[in-house]
């Protein structure tokens, strides 16, 4: 029981505070009530409404959670918590190995993958605030603590097992105490060190724990989407959802999507999914009207929620080199199937040479 290992390990459990936001959101375009067809069109533009409302305010958040490069911005300018001969280990692999640890912590607690996601951003965040040559007050933070003297890729890895450890607490079922964080890094860190470096990031970050996520956006998304085009009874929709996890995930791990808007990743990785899962119809059964479908639709999300059309095609290009990328051995063999379609030379073969061909 995976439960009773948790508890050997962290001691107890918290109660699950369930994210109910998409919970009593009735999908668009699964009205089935009876009623007129004018009381229908009415609830589901209400519906429309309402879900609109929701994805600005989530688009108008994010505006606060985009980290900047930090990785360039320690090469341009000082950075007080530089032990300047640790810098080389900080890069793009040494951060994709970080995330490769949360996703594996987070496979052996049974956790949530977003949660990943949500560590990540906050670490990103806490990274591009201290390469910014404004702040005056970093030392402050450090000193007289317990982190006073870690220095480069030893103060780092600290700060990223601790945003882990601290979205997990929030986010989660469960809490990962201190004393397992310092046994996980094998003795490296103590349990005092984990609670003060926590108590640097929160004050750094200035207590913004809360990003919209991909695939918080995915579920907005999937609801503007007309069934036609993904029907959520459909044995692809679990394909379409599994290979947009699988990009985003990828994404997660990736330097060159750190300052990405999550939306427009979210909008991307599910374009490419419905792509690819459809292939067949589209390409072999030159199912247009699909096609045209599936393009008004993902235009009209990106014009109604001013999105920039050539990040979304930038991104979808990025989005399905890294599935591309990955071993046969990793991917669902009907998801694998699919893509190979998706590749494959058809009547119009630009569309999927590129996935954006099909909009842009």
């Amino acid at each position: 029981n995976h439960l009773s290992s948790e508890k050997k390990v962290s001691s107890f459990l918290l109660e699950r505070k369930d994210n109910v936001f998409f919970s009593n959101m009735i999908p668009i375009g699964n009205n089935n009530n009876s009623g007129s067809s004018n009381s229908n069109s009415s609830n589901f533009d209400q519906e429309k409404d309402e879900l609109m409302a929701i994805i600005f305010s989530m688009r108008r958040k994010e505006e606060n959670y985009l980290p900047d490069d930090y990785l360039q911005l320690m090469k341009d300018v000082p950075v007080k918590y530089d032990c300047s001969s640790d810098f080389k280990s900080i890069d793009k692999d040494w951060r994709r190995l970080m995330v490769e640890w949360c996703f594996t912590v987070s496979d052996h607690f049974y956790l949530d993958h977003d949660t990943v996601a949500i560590a990540m951003n906050n670490f990103d965040r806490f990274m591009s605030i201290l390469c910014d040559e404004d702040i005056d007050d970093k030392e402050k933070l450090k000193k007289n603590t317990s982190i006073e003297n870690l220095k480069g890729v030893v103060f780092y890895q600290l700060a990223a097992m601790v945003c882990f450890y601290t979205a997990v607490k929030i986010h989660e079922p469960i809490v990962i105490e201190p004393k397992i964080i310092s046994m996980m890094s094998q003795g490296v860190y103590t349990e005092e060190q984990v609670i003060d470096m926590e108590q640097c990031v929160l004050h750094t970050i200035q207590w913004y724990l809360n990003p919209p996520t991909p695939i918080s956006f995915v579920h907005c998304f999937l609801s503007l989407i007309p069934d036609e085009i993904i029907d959520s009874e459909s044995k692809d929709y679990a394909l379409i959802m599994e290979l947009t996890k699988q990009q985003i995930e990828l994404s997660i791990k990736d330097y060159s999507f750190v300052g990405s808007y999550a939306s427009c990743v979210a909008l991307a990785a599910l374009t490419n999914s419905i792509q690819a899962i459809n292939a067949d119809k589209i390409i072999y059964e030159n199912d247009t009207s699909l096609k045209f479908k599936l393009q008004k639709a993902i235009s009209n999300i990106i014009t109604d929620n001013n999105m920039c059309s050539e990040d979304f095609v930038l991104h979808q290009d990025r989005c399905w080199n890294l599935v591309q990328d990955l071993p046969p051995s990793l991917v669902n063999p009907s998801i694998s199937l699919s893509i190979k379609t998706a590749n494959s030379s058809g009547s119009d073969s630009s569309i999927y040479g590129s996935p954006r061909g099909v909009f842009f």
